[in-house]
């Protein structure tokens, strides 16, 4: 039995119909080349030339003379080698035809261990070049998305600072002058109406007590009043209510860097230990930041709790969502695993970028 096929299904059809399907439906040029460089199969040329007249010619035919030397050294060491290769060519277009750069991938076809044939993929840079352009101005407009969500946290968080917990932080202190007052004369006065402004007392606080919280979680000002590695200790020390043991660590020499990437690890680490708050039921957990080398920064949260399984995870599970997001905004990709019993672990390598505050302070005064 081949291994294209298996007992419980149906058999491949013959290979040159799938070889026919599987040319037809990439959008890149393949080319199949002979000893002598001549074309003995190509499904498509954007250079205006029809693939069916190519068949049988040179391949340098189509290639830009200065490009010619290099690319035939290259095919060549392939056959002499049996190692694939990669390039960039220039191609020799039809009229009216601009050139083209191409990146070419060149792979050898063995039989009895002699390669009799290479197989030649082409890709016009142009599309990769557009690919890359969407992927960098995806990442521009989920930063500025970002970055003006935060800005709204942050005025919001100064509003509730400023404001309602400093209405709430004067009412307790009032009541409590008051309470204080009264306190010699309970017995004469009101005895029995004390535990209603002990209740009062008690609910301003709670108030006060959430408020702060609201402020911490909409934005860390203690990120801008004390740095990454305070304000990372200050989520470890929360999340200490809830987890029995979390350690936290990190690599000499991270002090301070930009602003939005400060941000970004903040926002993930908070948003991976309230994910092990939430739903692990974690005994313990850590937290790492870590510096790799002069240009990255690699944040690393693990814990032992129940695990999940990824492939099931909700599609309202913003928590995991947003770690991916933010790491995206830098071209990084989150890195999460987990399984049933045996915890999670997350860890996101953002690239280092330092802190140019104060030169730019300086440069000013």
């Amino acid at each position: 039995m081949s291994h294209f096929e298996t007992d419980t299904c149906s058999p491949l059809p013959p290979l040159e119909l799938l070889w026919k399907s599987l040319t037809d439906s990439i959008e890149c040029s393949i080319v199949v080349i002979d000893r002598s460089y001549r074309i003995q199969f190509i499904n498509r040329f954007e250079g205006g030339w029809v693939a069916a007249d190519m068949l049988g010619r040179n391949v340098f035919d189509f290639v830009q003379p200065s490009s010619v030397e290099y690319s035939q050294t290259m095919i060549e060491s392939v056959f002499q080698t049996g190692q694939a290769c990669a390039f960039d060519i220039e191609s020799f277009d039809a009229p009216n035809h601009p050139t083209t750069v191409y990146s070419v991938r060149a792979v050898p076809i063995q039989i009895s261990g002699a390669v009799v044939s290479v197989v030649v993929t082409l890709i016009d840079t142009r599309l990769a070049q557009a690919a890359e352009s969407l992927q960098r101005e995806s990442q521009q407009n989920l930063q500025k998305l970002l970055t003006l969500h935060d800005r709204e946290r942050q005025l919001i968080s100064y509003e509730i600072h400023d404001g309602l917990a400093q209405y709430l932080a004067g009412a307790a202190m009032q009541l409590e002058a008051f309470d204080h007052a009264c306190r010699p004369h309970s017995k004469s006065i009101l005895t029995d109406s004390f535990h209603f402004l002990e209740e009062g007392l008690r609910l301003v606080g709670a108030s006060v007590d959430e408020s702060r919280r609201l402020v911490s979680g909409m934005r860390p000002l203690s990120l801008d009043e004390l740095g990454i590695i305070s304000a990372v200790e200050i989520l470890v020390d929360e999340a200490r209510i809830d987890i029995p043991h979390v350690e936290y660590s990190w690599s000499e020499g991270i002090l301070r860097f930009c602003p939005g990437l400060e941000t970004t690890v903040f926002r993930i680490v908070q948003e991976s230990l309230t994910n092990i708050r939430k739903h692990s039921d974690a005994h313990r957990a850590s937290v790492r930041l870590e510096r790799r080398g002069d240009s990255d920064l690699a944040i690393i949260v693990t814990d032992d709790g129940i695990g999940f399984d990824l492939t099931a995870v909700a599609a309202n599970h913003f928590g995991i969502e947003g770690i991916c997001q933010r790491a995206k905004i830098y071209g990084r990709e989150a890195l999460i695993t987990s399984s049933i019993g045996k915890g999670s672990r997350v860890e996101v390598v953002l690239p280092f970028i330092p802190d140019t505050r104060n030169e730019q302070q300086s440069q000013i005064i």
